[in-house]
């Protein structure tokens, strides 16, 4: 993310990620993490500890006959979020897969 946080950039501000989840939720550090300037230009990033997205559904949602359709529409959209997170967690600096 320090190095590259468009991919992540794109999804978070994509209409349809918004519309199921609003944003990243998630316990953030209060500064900087260690070895980050409290400047860096991903800082806002750089400070979650977690990354969740979560979607809520109301009881009158999980009663309508389109419930099933309304579950896929919002795994659908996680699926770049997924996507991006899985490809910082198994490529390395030089952007080569670890696995």
């Amino acid at each position: 993310i320090s190095q590259d946080a468009d991919p992540l950039r794109v999804v978070l501000s994509d209409n349809n990620f918004t519309e199921n989840f609003g944003g990243l939720i998630g316990d953030q550090l209060k500064t900087a993490p260690k070895g980050f300037q409290k400047d860096h230009k991903e800082i806002d990033l750089l400070r979650f500890k977690q990354f969740i997205i979560r979607r809520d559904f109301t009881e009158s949602d999980t009663q309508k006959e389109n419930f099933s359709e309304l579950m896929v529409s919002s795994f659908s959209a996680m699926i770049p979020f997924l996507d991006v997170m899985s490809n910082y967690l198994t490529t390395d600096l030089n952007g080569e897969s670890i696995i």
